[in-house]
């Protein structure tokens, strides 16, 4: 637990307007640290005071709040994120700003597109690339070596209608909090919203040692209560083999070749509290607009999606 744990068993403090149990102690929470100082010192007290009067805390120490705002970048304004990108800590090995400056350049025109989450204090969190597949000839089914071409791939999904996931960072601080699940679903449902598009596709990094991103993207059974997007393993028979001679074979195992063939019935299972992560301590206030009026947001079929896309993105 961050910040002093302060016991008060000399009495001096002033207790007369001050009420100890109003609220939980949460010392460790980011907002705390940016309170005044006088403020911020009855926070210190506060899990003392709990304890001395009742022996025990008013309610269990929640987990650090973290409050992000979800924007989606443009390329004129994405410049500003070249130095904070640099300094990412993550373990995508440089693609993150590889991408950004594709991204600045314009080297896919407006195809390729870039979600971030960052804190109250502008400090990014994680971000998403994601591309629009136009053509079956497109340079990444080329490089993954499947028949985009093939009659059975073109009756259920036309070459138009794909979404590629190029990266999902999120800075290795803030793992486990959902902000990747929180961005995925985001940039899924804009590209479903406000472009029509039917499904994603997208390669497993660090392949079977990426348990985290596996856990994410596949689903589990038919049978359980449907919570995973339902990714699943492209079949065998759409891809094609390497061309004679080529150096190394494939770049990528087929195996670690992710679709997910209805983005809509994809994310129709999720609720509301699964995709924000505020079950994880996360904040995210665009979601939170309109609840005042009774608008709120539980579960994401095809009206709830517009409605999340609409408060993310505008």
């Amino acid at each position: 637990m961050a910040g002093r744990f302060l016991l008060p068993f000399d009495g001096s403090e002033e207790e007369s307007d001050q009420d100890w149990l109003a609220e939980p102690p949460r010392i460790h929470q980011a907002a705390v640290r940016q309170l005044p100082s006088p403020q911020r010192s009855v926070e210190h007290r506060r899990p003392g005071k709990q304890l001395l009067r009742q022996r025990s805390f008013h309610a269990p120490c929640a987990q650090d709040e973290l409050q992000l705002c979800i924007t989606l970048e443009t390329p004129e304004e994405a410049p500003r994120l070249q130095g904070q990108v640099a300094a990412m800590k993550s373990s995508m090995g440089g693609m993150q700003e590889l991408l950004l400056e594709q991204f600045i350049e314009k080297d896919y025109d407006d195809d390729l597109l870039l979600l971030t989450a960052t804190d109250q204090g502008g400090n990014l969190v994680g971000m998403i690339f994601w591309r629009y597949l136009r053509s079956s000839h497109d340079e990444f089914w080329r490089h993954v070596l499947v028949d985009m071409g093939s009659e059975a791939l073109a009756l259920r999904t036309p070459p138009e209608a794909w979404v590629l996931i190029e990266l999902l960072c999120t800075g290795d601080a803030f793992r486990g909090r959902g902000v990747g699940k929180l961005l995925l679903v985001a940039a899924l449902a804009y590209s479903a919203v406000k472009d029509g598009k039917q499904a994603a596709v997208l390669t497993l990094g660090r392949g079977d040692a990426n348990l985290a991103a596996a856990e994410l993207y596949r689903i589990t059974t038919h049978f359980s209560t449907p919570r995973k997007l339902g990714f699943q393993q492209m079949p065998d028979e759409l891809f094609v083999e390497p061309e004679d001679g080529a150096v190394g074979g494939r770049w990528v195992d087929p195996k670690h070749v992710l679709v997910l063939w209805d983005i809509r019935r994809g994310l129709r299972p999720l609720t509301m509290d699964e995709v924000s992560g505020s079950k994880k301590g996360i904040h995210v206030p665009q979601l939170e607009v309109g609840q005042a009026s009774g608008a709120d947001l539980r579960r994401l079929d095809s009206a709830q999606c517009r409605e999340v896309v609409h408060r993310l993105t505008g």
